[in-house]
């Protein structure tokens, strides 16, 4: 992983360590007790299934400022301005693009669809090398948040090549 994307996940390695998934301060024993590894995971999980939906409102508001800003200056805007370089952001607004409810909410933009709500950031990137019109059926008949990123990637390598395949017979 590289720098920029601890950066993304900044936010959630400062969770407060004492506290309950929801916030709530652990007491004493309750958190000896309480606190294991699964608890931890499970607590991670839950963050990360945020992630994905506030990765897409960032690049919302980047195609915003973009589409503000004169020919050409949305590189340095994007790193003077946020700390992202010009690769990330292009991947956060191609994340809204195809991810992003095109109905905006009160709150901003919404994942499209609860199957990719709950990815991570680069198994939605990942995802984006599928046709729109089969994201959703892979993810369901792969079991996608079960996989590495790195299986992912193999499931959809072998699923190009069998389509290659096919059309070659």
């Amino acid at each position: 992983m590289n720098e920029e994307m601890m950066n993304v996940e900044t936010p959630l390695s400062q969770a407060e360590p004492d506290s309950s998934p929801l916030g709530e301060p652990l007491k004493g024993e309750e958190m000896a007790v309480s606190r294991t590894p699964e608890v931890v995971a499970a607590e991670i999980r839950a963050l990360t299934a945020n992630m994905l939906t506030s990765i897409v409102e960032i690049g919302r508001r980047m195609c915003e400022a973009k589409e503000m800003l004169p020919h050409g200056s949305f590189g340095n805007w994007i790193k003077e301005n946020t700390g992202y370089s010009v690769s990330t952001a292009n991947n956060f607004m191609r994340l809204f693009n195809e991810y992003a409810d095109k109905q905006l909410t009160l709150f901003g933009a919404e994942v499209n669809s609860q199957t990719f709500g709950n990815l991570t950031y680069s198994k939605a990137l990942a995802l984006l090398a599928l046709p729109e019109n089969e994201r959703e059926d892979f993810v369901k008949e792969n079991k996608v948040d079960e996989m590495s990123v790195r299986e992912l990637e193999a499931a959809i390598k072998e699923r190009d090549e069998a389509k290659a395949a096919l059309s070659e017979s």
